[in-house]
């Protein structure tokens, strides 16, 4: 997917979105054993399984096995250490939360993609919160992109206001 998407009115592009491509991130494992070279080869099979367009113009790690959702636990946490693959997913785990954050600083617990062509956020569930230290990371994969800084900061002060 590309690196924006819409909420309503409000563009949610990415901070990066201007640059005419994110770093191209590859990431390999490979050993001489070979069960343990089937279980790598699964493991990443499974991972590329997970990747979900929720909508035309957004794509995301969602949480597997049958979860087609992303929750605010542990989806930023999956994006980042995808992001070593795909940065452009990663960082689109940690944009989907920055943009449904209510207006008084709630953040949604999980993002559900109806039909992938929309977003349906659900704020009924105050997940565990790791998101500040995957969204973190995800700042120096995208070079310090100093907008996404400043955002992030927004998000994080507005949602400890609110809890």
């Amino acid at each position: 997917g590309s690196r924006g998407f819409r909420q309503g009115n409000a563009s949610l592009a990415s901070p990066v979105a201007r640059r005419t491509a994110l770093a191209e991130n590859q990431c390999h494992l490979e050993t001489e054993d070979r069960l343990l070279q089937s279980v790598i080869d699964e493991a990443q099979r499974q991972a590329k399984n997970n990747i979900s367009d929720f909508t035309p113009e957004l794509t995301v790690l969602v949480e597997g096995a049958g979860y087609e959702n992303v929750w605010l636990e542990t989806q930023p946490m999956g994006g980042a250490m995808y992001a070593k693959r795909n940065l452009e997913v990663g960082l689109n785990n940690q944009l989907i939360f920055m943009g449904y954050q209510r207006s008084d600083g709630r953040l949604p617990g999980m993002i559900s993609s109806l039909n992938h062509q929309s977003l349906k956020p659900d704020y009924e569930m105050l997940q565990g919160y790791y998101f500040p230290d995957p969204a973190w990371k995800i700042y120096f994969l995208i070079q310090q992109d100093k907008t996404y800084l400043s955002r992030l900061y927004d998000v994080l002060k507005a949602y400890d206001a609110y809890l």
